[in-house]
């Protein structure tokens, strides 16, 4: 049916439309305009200037406008200036709608939004939304905007916000601005906020929140709960080593516990200023300003409060 359509291999099929072509076996255009059909079993429901390459058997563009597919048993529902590539190695992924998205990887979506992409050799990521992320193996994000999962980091989670990014396999940012896992630290999260930074060489570290908190390398199992400033550092000992660690502060300004290997078990619940240093254990500072636990024998040491003690 339609306009100056061609139907040229064996079992192809175009039902209407205007100036499409469908040229291999059992290939099918439903409608549209100036749509092209070059694969086995493809399917172009309709849209305008949809194309389907020889590698793309058995693969579907919906309609929309400008669509590309080239890897096999792949699916763009729609959109505008959508792209599945990779060859005929890759398969299966999906682009549902949306501007400018471009999956490379097999068995990949990406939902909508515009400007995301799954680069090639990132299999089984998924992006919802949003515009310029990026994800990797087995990443999942959700939306915002020039979020990345970067290469390698499998199994990343990154939910929202702008300008995130996870570095680490099975690394967590809910969300927030400019929040950063860095390569290496493993099984870190950062729920939100801003500005906040895992380092490298680190595990199982947690920021809840707040603004510019830090957790230096070497660090396991430490928390942060929000506040400003706040940092566990890491400050001597053979590289590698991951003594240190299951420090917490919840909250508060400026806050630090910077020791070696052997800074474990501290608390700071807030205030401004407070530090516990190197070779304490166990030791509490509840709050105030400017306190400071700094003997190495001053093990479950607690300072409740005030100033300067």
């Amino acid at each position: 049916g339609g306009c100056a359509n061609r139907a040229l291999g064996t079992g192809t099929t175009i039902s209407g439309g205007l100036s499409s072509i469908a040229k291999c076996s059992f290939s099918t255009i439903g409608g549209g305009i100036i749509n092209k059909n070059r694969a086995d079993s493809g399917t172009i429901g309709g849209g305008c200037r949809n194309v389907m390459t020889e590698n793309s058997a058995h693969s579907t563009i919906g309609g929309g406008f400008c669509n590309l597919t080239s890897t096999q048993f792949s699916v763009v529902a729609g959109g505008q200036c959508n792209q599945i590539t990779g060859g005929t190695c890759l398969s299966g992924s999906s682009i549902l709608g949306g501007f400018c998205n471009h999956a490379r990887g097999n068995f990949s979506t990406i939902g909508g939004g515009q400007y995301n992409q799954i680069q090639l050799g990132d299999n089984n990521a998924f992006i919802g939304g949003g515009a310029c992320n990026t994800a990797s193996d087995f990443g999942f994000i959700g939306g915002g905007q020039d979020n990345c999962i970067s290469p390698s980091s499998i199994y990343a989670t990154l939910g929202g916000g702008i300008d995130n990014c996870v570095g680490a396999s099975q690394g967590f940012i809910g969300g927030g601005f400019c929040n950063k896992l860095k390569t290496g630290a493993v099984c870190g999260t950062i729920a939100g906020g801003f500005c906040n930074h895992i380092e490298c060489s680190t595990f199982w570290n947690t920021i809840a929140g707040g603004n510019a908190n830090y957790i230096s390398v070497c660090n396991r199992a430490s928390f942060v709960g929000g506040g400003c400033r706040n940092c566990c550092i890491y400050g001597g000992g053979p590289s590698g080593d991951f003594n240190a660690g299951w420090n917490t502060i919840p909250g508060g300004k400026q806050n630090v516990i910077c020791g070696n290997l052997s800074t474990n078990f501290n608390s700071i619940g807030g205030g401004c200023q407070n530090k516990i240093t190197e070779c304490v254990q166990f030791g509490t500072v509840a709050g105030g300003t400017t306190n400071c636990i700094d003997s190495p024998y001053a093990t479950a040491g607690t300072i409740g409060g005030g100033r300067r003690n």
